[in-house]
């Protein structure tokens, strides 16, 4: 009994720490969703795989973006380094309303890395790090549709970075 007195009042105090109205969230990114925006993961790896993988690296590199805050959905490329020191971490796979998956993908669409990024319509600028592999060659930018039975990914923009200005990072720099 006093358990559950205690577990009530538990609830009650994290009920108050989340704000009224916070964004829908709950759905986790998951391969299908991937494949149906138009990208593949390589055929011996998952989600997990792909986050354990980053984990591992010995460099990454560091991309500064802008979009249009305009809801134009155009993405700039403001700033791009790379070899720079230590791994670009692992995100997690959790989807809201304000989330932005950004996905580094070979030239045949194959997820080599990605990076969740929150995204306020106050702010059109962000930065990700993502794996420093020579076969990406662009990122795609997908914003999660949360609405209905199955929820999915819409493809809002890409920045092709064969074409894009390097700038690179100093020896034992992390960004």
């Amino acid at each position: 009994m006093r358990m559950r007195g205690g577990l009530g009042v538990l609830l009650l105090l994290l009920s108050m720490v989340v704000p009224a109205g916070a964004e829908k969230a709950g759905e986790s990114l998951t391969v299908a969703q991937l494949r149906r925006a138009g990208l593949s993961l390589p055929s011996y790896m998952a989600l997990p795989e792909l986050m354990t993988y980053q984990e591992k690296l010995p460099s990454h590199q560091a991309l500064s973006l802008s979009w249009g805050a305009s809801g134009t959905g155009a993405f700039t490329l403001v700033e791009r380094k790379q070899k720079l020191a230590g791994a670009p971490g692992k995100s997690e796979l959790s989807l809201s309303e304000v989330t932005l998956v950004v996905v580094a993908a070979t030239c045949s669409a194959e997820v080599r890395g990605l990076a969740l990024a929150r995204l306020s319509s106050e702010s059109g600028a962000f930065s990700v790090k993502l794996p420093d592999d020579s076969r990406i060659c662009g990122v795609y930018f997908l914003r999660p549709v949360l609405k209905g039975k199955a929820p999915s990914l819409t493809q809002v923009g890409s920045i092709n970075l064969q074409r894009a200005p390097v700038k690179p990072g100093k020896p034992g720099a992390g960004q």
